[in-house]
């Protein structure tokens, strides 16, 4: 009688429970802590002397990384007050890359221009959900990624209408 018959292998659900600990052990728990850390975002809509509408994310970075940051990569969704995705056609979901030097263990303050993602005013406030942190380059030639966002901001950012 061949040893795959034996009685502790009585049917094939089993078989699966054999392979869980390859599995759980072929992953990384916790995942890697993220080599930043950022203050609560500001957003904040107003108008210039012109009469334009300005939108401005503001968000203080910092470097716990042991190499100067050359870039971010910024993730998140748009919506107005009421949850309906902004802007109304196309995508709500941007991905920007800013110049951004910050040096090992300091902090800086980033400030994102929302407002050429918009072709109109907005009526009744903006908020984001999902600012991730996705991608950091450093002048060392590495960089950092989380494709998967964990690390997400994890409220949304809300401004009115001033």
């Amino acid at each position: 009688m061949p040893l795959l018959h034996l009685k502790i292998f009585p049917g094939r659900p089993h078989f699966f429970l054999y392979f869980l600990p390859l599995m759980l052990l072929s992953c990384n728990f916790p995942p890697e802590a993220p080599p930043y850390a950022y203050g609560r975002p500001q957003l904040l809509v107003s108008e210039d002397s012109d009469g334009l509408q300005r939108i401005i994310l503001t968000l203080t970075v910092q470097n716990l990384a042991s190499a100067t940051t050359s870039k971010l990569g910024l993730c998140f969704r748009l919506y107005d007050a009421d949850g309906i995705a902004q802007p109304p056609f196309g995508s709500n979901y941007f991905e920007l890359e800013l110049s951004s030097t910050i040096a090992a263990g300091l902090s800086s303050m980033v400030e994102l221009e929302l407002h050429p993602l918009f072709f109109h005013p907005l009526q009744n406030g903006l908020q984001i959900i999902g600012l991730c942190i996705k991608e950091i380059d450093y002048l060392d030639g590495s960089s950092w990624v989380d494709s998967a966002c964990l690390y997400q901001y994890p409220q949304a950012i809300r401004a009115g209408i001033e």
